[in-house]
């Protein structure tokens, strides 16, 4: 078989797996100029195929051409050869021969749950043992956000039961958080050198009766503390996980800061630091970042405020020290280490909507019948269910559609998306 070196494969600006793969692929190429075989780390090859629909790039296919699939060709335990099919039959080999340097984080063990004293004592091990960063750089570190709350309890009303938790390793290694970068892994390194988000302070604002500004801690105080639900988490880019989220109801803060009768929405804002936070020093997105809900969403019991999981503080690369949760949305609807909390009268602009409004609706629903322009929602790939395992279907509401269905009767969810 005669293997060749890929040319870029072009992808889309919300799935950025395919350009760190180029960047691997040069990288290798740039030592080894005279090979024949291509090595990446099989964890990157593994995230560029988290989903199976690619489009085109500088690959000699016509860009106005059907979907290009990518299917793995050889399955050997120490490689992967990816073969790269155009919709129109024709074929063009991608021979990407991953080494395996580190055991890839797909592959898990098929337990329930990762306790959390094994998960730190495998970190200690590794720090203990001098193994450096080049070993622990896929961790999640630790943050020292809101400490206020823990240890908290399962609720009982949430806990998925029957359903396989993420386990910590992948949620705090595997982020979209373009504060810290394009890529999967970017937010755990960058967001984790010497970012501090303790102190950090709420403000809640706008058409409200009881405007306050309050650190995260006394706001977690006078929320009554919190509690851990077990979540259905759905990405837009077509991946699911399950998280063990720490935090208390958003509804609560929205009783707590008395809307007036004109509040109709609710405006999240992040954080906005160019000078520690490098992506924010790009103007390819208009920062901070935002995102909205209607009043009757964030008074929905399922609104949550995170503040941690599974047990432990927000990690800086999860949106510390506290971040939305909205469980029936896709994930982008999540605004990670909010700044402020608005009520207004009129729908807010939000950053995805406002940068790409014909691909990410301000409603942003998980719905399997109405695909994203580029790619279906019918299925997902599930991140921890290993490599080849099979997609499962999309639920409506991402499962939830019994809770939350009666808030969007009457509305067209194709046109609404």
């Amino acid at each position: 078989m005669n293997l060749h070196r890929p040319q870029a494969i072009g992808c889309c600006h919300h799935e950025p797996h395919f350009r760190e793969l180029n960047n691997h692929v040069n990288d290798f190429h740039s030592i080894y100029p005279d090979s024949g075989h291509y090595f990446v780390p099989e964890a990157q090859a593994q995230s560029a195929l988290l989903t199976d629909r690619i489009y085109p790039g500088p690959l000699g296919i016509p860009a106005a051409s059907p979907q290009i699939e990518a299917t793995v060709q050889n399955a050997q335990r120490t490689c992967l050869e990816i073969v790269v099919q155009s919709g129109m039959g024709s074929r063009r080999r991608q021979s990407w021969l991953c080494a395996r340097l580190s055991p890839p984080s797909w592959e898990l063990p098929d337990s329930a749950v990762t306790p959390e004293g094994h998960y730190l004592q495998r970190r200690a091990f590794l720090r203990v043992f001098g193994l450096g960063l080049a070993a622990t750089a896929w961790l999640p570190a630790r943050s020292t956000a809101a400490m206020a709350g823990f240890p908290d309890v399962l609720s009982a009303s949430f806990k998925l039961p029957g359903v396989k938790l993420t386990s910590p390793d992948l949620i705090g290694s595997y982020n979209n958080f373009y504060e810290w970068g394009l890529s999967k892994e970017e937010p755990k390194q960058l967001a984790n050198q010497g970012w501090k988000t303790d102190p950090w302070s709420l403000e809640i604002g706008g058409l409200c009766a009881a405007p306050v500004k309050l650190d995260v801690n006394d706001l977690i105080k006078a929320m009554g503390g919190i509690e851990q639900r077990n979540y259905r988490h759905r990405c837009v880019e077509a991946w699911s996980m399950v998280v063990p989220w720490d935090g208390f109801a958003l509804a609560k803060l929205v009783a707590f800061a008395q809307p007036k009768p004109e509040a109709k929405f609710v405006r999240f804002t992040s954080f906005l630091d160019p000078k520690n936070c490098a992506g924010q020093r790009s103007s390819d997105f208009p920062w901070p970042y935002t995102e909205g809900l209607t009043l009757a969403e964030a008074s929905h019991e399922l609104a949550f405020l995170a503040t941690g999981i599974y047990g432990k503080p927000l990690a800086n690369q999860n949106g510390a020290p506290i971040r939305l949760v909205v469980p029936w949305k896709y994930g982008f609807k999540g605004a990670k280490s909010l700044a402020r909390i608005d009520f207004v009268a009129d729908q807010p602009k939000t950053l995805w909507n406002e940068t790409a409004p014909n691909e990410y609706g301000f409603y942003a629903n998980v719905n399997p019948d109405v695909d994203h322009p580029r790619w279906s929602q019918k299925s997902e790939r599930v991140i921890g269910g290993g490599f080849f395992a099979a997609r499962q279907a999309t639920l409506k509401f991402n499962g939830y559609e019994k809770q939350v269905a009666s808030l969007y009767s009457g509305l067209d969810l194709r046109k609404n998306f």
